[in-house]
């Protein structure tokens, strides 16, 4: 069984400060202050109970953000980065409740700030759908070689001309098949071997024109 889950990408805008004088003490808060903000999401099956971030080539044991809460499956938490200006390269290292682990290495946090850090089960496929057509996707479908193409999974929602979406799906193999209706009426499908040449559960699948 499929878990249906579509999340469009947050747009961000980055706001411009007035410049200010700046003493030698507001200067140390003006660099350890918190820089940056994400929602930590788990999507997995285990509760989340670690998460470190922290520069690459440092003992992945510090700058634990959690601090004792615990991210249940289907909850989310906000997490803030002290940074310095411009650093912006992190390794990221989860730790699950099971034992589980995900670590990522040099994530451009910058490119989180006010989004959401998504999180899934080892047995969990998902599915970054990319529309670059001029049209929206108003049906998506995928499958295993052989099966039903099953029920769409948009629903109301449709994948814009020039977007992309994220799609989990409870499950763990590597061939698949994908179908996108076109709202002209126009029909693609391809197959893919997500796991070729990608050590990550996240895969792309892009329709073009």
């Amino acid at each position: 069984m499929e878990r249906n889950f579509l999340k469009s990408f947050r747009a961000k805008v980055l706001l411009g400060l007035t410049a200010i004088s700046l003493t030698p003490s507001s200067l140390l808060a003006e660099t350890y202050r918190p820089k940056l903000s994400f929602s930590l999401e788990n999507n997995g099956n285990s509760n989340i109970v670690h998460l470190f971030v922290y520069p690459p080539g440092t003992d992945d044991r510090i700058n634990e953000k959690l601090q004792g809460r615990v991210v249940k499956p289907g909850e989310t938490a906000d997490i803030d980065i002290y940074n310095k200006p411009g650093e912006c390269v992190y390794d990221i290292k989860t730790v699950f409740a099971d034992g589980e682990q995900n670590i990522e290495r040099q994530a451009n946090i910058c490119e989180m700030n006010g989004g959401t850090y998504s999180l899934y089960g080892k047995d969990d496929r998902v599915f970054k759908v990319s529309n670059r057509a001029d049209q929206d996707i108003v049906e998506f479908y995928w499958r295993r070689p052989g099966d039903d193409w099953g029920k769409d999974l948009l629903g109301s929602v449709n994948i814009g001309a020039r977007q992309t979406v994220v799609i989990p799906v409870n499950d763990g193999k590597c061939l698949y098949e994908f179908r996108a209706v076109f709202a002209n009426g126009r029909i693609a499908q391809q197959s893919k071997n997500v796991c070729l040449n990608n050590n990550t559960v996240v895969s792309d699948v892009i329709f073009g024109r």
